[in-house]
This record gives C-alpha cells, sequence and structure tokens, in this order.
C-alpha cells in the first residue's frame, strides 16, 4: 500500500502544493524515489529524487535524494 499512499499524497502535492510543507513534500518525492528504485524503474525514481533535492536541498530528505542522484 506505500506506493498508491505516496502517490495519492502526490497528487494532493500537485493539486496544492502550497497547502503542503516543502519538507514534507521532499519527504514523500525520496520515498517514492526509493519504491521505483527497487521497482528496478530507474528513471522515474531518478526524478524523484531530483524533485525531493530540488525542494528542499538542505533538508534530510534532500540530502538523502542528492546522495541518491
Amino acid at each position: 500500500f506505500a506506493k498508491e499512499d505516496l502517490l495519492h499524497i502526490e497528487g494532493i502535492i500537485k493539486k496544492a502544493p502550497k497547502e503542503v510543507p516543502v519538507s514534507f513534500q521532499a519527504k514523500v518525492y525520496y520515498k517514492l524515489g526509493n519504491v521505483f528504485k527497487s521497482e528496478k524503474d530507474s528513471s522515474t525514481a531518478k526524478s524523484s529524487f531530483k524533485k525531493a533535492a530540488e525542494l528542499s536541498p538542505d533538508s534530510e530528505w534532500g540530502k538523502k535524494a542528492k546522495a541518491e542522484l
């Protein structure tokens, strides 16, 4: 269920990004990156990690995402 839950939250972020704290957005994209990585979808994983790193580069999640790139 994790992937579906994360994709649902991503949909909320896309509809109302100002309503969701940037650090939480970065966490969601980082975790999505790990899901796609585990599914061997390296292109989508990279996009998710990149989004996390761009959203909050100095946060814990942004730093972890940068390490994945």
